[in-house]
């Protein structure tokens, strides 16, 4: 079977054990289905999540140009502590910073090599999680 796309971040699924899904333009990849099976990945270009062009990847996915000026990768992003939404402040663009940044969040307990404390929007349980590779995590508020 052969799939071509653009990799981006799996998706995932609750079960025992956790299933792990490749998604692509017009079909999906269960990898979990394919551990212990040799891979061939092949390079074919670059392709900007934002606007699709083939330059090279920047940060987070976007091409250079996407980055510095697409609101979903302000600073707010990997730095939650910038935000500034809360106090009707833009970035990029409020109204998309509003949405995105005044959500609901939890703090939380994860046991994965050990116990860490974080915080995330209530909406990513438990992915999170998941992605953090915790067996066991609790909400605390």
């Amino acid at each position: 079977m052969q799939y071509e796309g653009v990799l981006k971040k799996m998706q995932t699924e609750i079960g025992h054990p956790i299933q792990y899904y490749m998604l692509f333009e017009s079909d999906f990849l269960n990898v979990n289905q394919v551990i212990d099976k040799n891979l061939k990945i092949e390079f074919i270009k670059f392709q900007c999540l934002n606007c699709g062009n083939d330059r090279p990847i920047y940060r987070q996915g976007f091409c250079k140009t996407c980055f510095f000026e697409i609101p979903s990768a302000g600073d707010w992003i990997m730095r939650p502590e910038l935000s500034t939404a809360h106090l009707d402040q833009e970035d990029r663009d409020l109204a998309y910073e509003k949405k995105v940044q005044l959500q609901p969040h939890i703090v939380y307990l994860a046991n994965s090599s050990n116990v860490k404390v974080g915080v995330t929007r209530k909406g990513q349980i438990p992915t999170r999680w998941i992605d953090q590779g915790a067996h066991e995590a609790i909400e605390i508020v």
